[in-house]
């Protein structure tokens, strides 16, 4: 044996997958004696942070018919899975191992039905040399991702009763998660948490009323990749809820669906190299501006306000909320904001009116312990706004939702390289990255006809609709709608208010943007002015404000520091090249004047052990091309199996393996109807020894 190379052990990971297996025999059996299987051929491709394993698993199987002898049939079965490891470094390579277990098997008809537990213990390793034992100190800084596992989707029917004496008639329900906590065990997500339903309804006197209730939720959804370790954010979404009265009065039954999406993170934290200066590297370094979110929920609550209003009837309310702002004290995060109402009704000399109301707001949250300094981003709406008017008050009763999210936001100078690397260690990260952070501005200049002859405006008021962007290449589109009300005094004295949407675009670009980055966009309007053109035409100028950030996940390298000898594993691989020979015959399918070319190719190899030692098997397949006798090119195809004894020796690496074959004879016999070949098999098989890395590499 001769020193081959010396490894390093970056990690080591032994991963279970479940396998079911159906074949069919023939001729019908009555009972099945022994089930065999092994595995060929196995081979892996690195895919960014993905490990790709294919293998072929050949199940052999001895099984006896009616009144016949014992058969054996050999099925075989293509294998691939996806595994995700802890780390992959530049330069990595993997070695793969997998042993199959038989765990039941049932016999039905002509059908056998088996179960195998698949082990596959994945090693990384890359190439070290005897000089990389030179310690280099570096400044490092942690940085942690979370990368996204799984994408699950679960629907729950939600069927539950409310019951009020004084309920007449429900208006609307309105749904959303009050709390929901969610559990990651192995191959299962496990969703507990209750649902608020808030449901508005007209009593016996004729007044709008609120009502609360809470329905628990349970699910289990079952997920293949989880594992206890990563975590999960669960949103969900509801439709439309429908009711319908029992025959019981005031009671209803209240029926929705809810899409739960959830998706399995894996949070990962590393040491990652920030300054790096030793005489003979060069240092390769890229700013970052890192984006993790560590924190989100929903925050949902019920405002009553009464104001005095003096009028007749009340004809319609809009809301929206003008501004929201957040505070951290302590472990609090306390959200303040406005409530703008506009709010039409017909007053006391019976003419259409229009009032202007706001409402303030000032609730807390728990902000969670969090030891890292990070900016909230509040994303608030309406759920529901009614009024009543009554003996000269307007009560107005609103249903907010604020969904938020606690976003760390880091810059840092990261090393990407450092040449040259030896000694250096880079591992793979998946990183969310801001590409750009900026504002845009847009005026919206538009004539508006309005319905009749206007003497005064009273107010104007603006809000961004339906906004959407789309990513084309490093630019974005922006679009969405205007909508504009419009509140004026005719010349008859008459409030009157007039609605418009206008539809704009804007374009814009991200310095190092690509096609999958994603684009988010606040917008919002910072100035507005109006001028009267003529009688019935108004001129309105809205200056749009969009602020911008532009994201993407990026794969990429990241220097984590040197190598340490005292905390690492290494050993060192030995090679030993054995020679046989393997003689075959080949009925050939046209008498031969003479043979152009022989040429073998090893398709399958593997290694079985038992109390002998190690059996090295493989399938040769031979193309044989000759010159018939009539004076035709022809081409034989034969395939022969061999297997070959060796000694059992210490360390042998089972599944690192190399076989190949050259020709060594040909000889034609049998009036040129028969090939004799003789070939010349070179195997290789490694030995592995672990080593001391106190002193130093042997």
């Amino acid at each position: 044996m001769k020193l081959f190379r010396t490894e390093e052990i970056l990690w080591q990971k032994v991963y279970t997958k479940e396998f079911r297996q159906d074949i069919k025999l023939k001729p019908y059996p009555v009972k099945v004696t022994s089930v065999i299987p092994k595995i060929k051929d196995v081979d892996y491709q690195i895919q960014k942070s993905a490990v790709i394993v294919s293998a072929t698993l050949a199940t052999g199987v001895y099984f006896l018919n009616r009144g016949g002898p014992l058969r054996y049939i050999e099925v075989l079965q293509p294998l691939r899975y996806v595994f995700y490891p802890e780390k992959i470094i530049d330069g990595m390579e993997l070695r793969v191992a997998c042993s199959p277990q038989t765990q039941k098997y049932h016999l039905s008809e002509n059908t056998l039905s088996i179960e195998f537990l698949l082990n596959f213990n994945l090693e990384g390793v890359i190439e070290k040399s005897a000089a990389f034992a030179k310690t280099l100190e570096a400044t490092t800084e942690r940085i942690a991702t979370f990368r996204v596992i799984k994408e699950e989707k679960d629907v729950a029917g939600i069927r539950f009763s409310f019951e009020k004496n004084d309920c007449r008639k429900i208006l609307t329900v309105k749904l959303h998660l009050a709390k929901v906590e969610a559990k990651i065990l192995k191959g299962l997500i496990a969703v507990e948490g209750e649902i608020s339903a808030d449901v508005f309804y007209i009593d016996v006197s004729d007044l709008e009323r609120h009502s609360q209730m809470v329905i628990p939720l349970e699910r289990v959804i079952p997920c293949n990749e989880a594992e206890p370790e990563y975590i999960a954010r669960v949103t969900a979404s509801f439709s439309e809820a429908d009711f319908r009265p029992s025959h019981k009065a005031g009671n209803y039954e209240i029926m929705t669906a809810c899409r739960l999406d959830i998706k399995v993170l894996k949070k990962e934290e590393s040491q990652v190299v920030t300054n790096f200066e030793h005489a003979g590297y060069q240092t390769v370094k890229e700013e970052l501006l890192l984006k993790e979110i560590v924190d989100q929920g929903l925050l949902s609550f019920f405002i009553t306000e009464s104001y005095a209003l003096k009028g007749k009837k009340l004809v319609d309310l809009y809301g929206r909320v003008v501004k929201v702002s957040y505070e951290v004290n302590g472990g609090l995060m306390a959200i303040k904001g406005v409530i703008g109402v506009e709010v039409f009704y017909v007053d006391e000399n019976f003419l259409s009116a229009y009032r202007y109301i706001t409402i303030n707001f000032y609730k807390n949250q728990p902000a969670g312990n969090l030891k890292i300094p990070v900016s909230y981003e509040l994303k608030p709406r309406i759920l529901h706004l009614s009024g009543v008017l009554k003996d000269g008050t307007i009560k107005i009763t609103a249903l907010v939702e604020i969904e938020y999210a606690a976003v760390y936001r880091k810059a840092t100078s990261v090393v990407v390289d450092i040449i040259p690397r030896e000694g250096i260690e880079r591992e793979l990260f998946r990183v969310e990255k801001v590409l750009e952070t900026k504002s845009l501005e847009l005026i919206e200049k538009n004539e508006i006809v309005l319905d009749y002859p206007v003497k005064l405006i009273e107010d104007i008021k603006g809000e961004v609709e339906n906004l959407n962007v789309t990513v084309l290449d490093y630019r974005f589109l922006i679009q969405g709608g205007l909508s504009v009300h419009i509140y004026y005094a005719g010349i008859d004295g008459i409030i009157r208010c007039q609605k418009n949407l206008v539809p704009f675009g804007v374009l814009g670009d991200v310095k190092g943007g690509r096609k999958d980055m994603h684009v988010q966009v606040d917008a919002r309007i910072s100035e507005v002015s109006t001028e009267i053109k003529a009688p019935t035409r108004l001129e309105t100028i809205f200056l749009l404000r969009f602020d911008i950030e532009a994201t993407c996940q990026q794969d990429m390298y990241l220097v984590t520091g040197p190598t340490t000898l005292g905390n690492r594993s290494y050993r060192q691989v030995y090679v030993e090249e054995r020679l046989r020979s393997l003689s075959h015959i080949i009925p050939l399918t046209s008498p031969a004047l003479f043979v152009k070319n022989i040429v073998p190719e090893v398709t399958e190899k593997w290694v079985e052990a038992d109390e002998a030692g190690f059996w090295i098997g493989g399938k040769l397949q031979v193309n044989a091309v000759y010159v018939g006798r009539d004076h035709l090119v022809h081409q034989d195809i034969d395939d022969l199996e061999f297997k070959f004894l060796i000694e059992d020796k210490e360390g042998l690496d089972a599944n690192r393996l190399n076989i190949s074959a050259i020709p060594k004879k040909a000889v034609l016999s049998a009036g040129g109807e028969i090939l004799e070949t003789e070939f010349e098999i070179s195997i290789k098989n490694y030995f592995l020894k672990n080593v001391e890395t106190r002193g130093g590499l042997d």
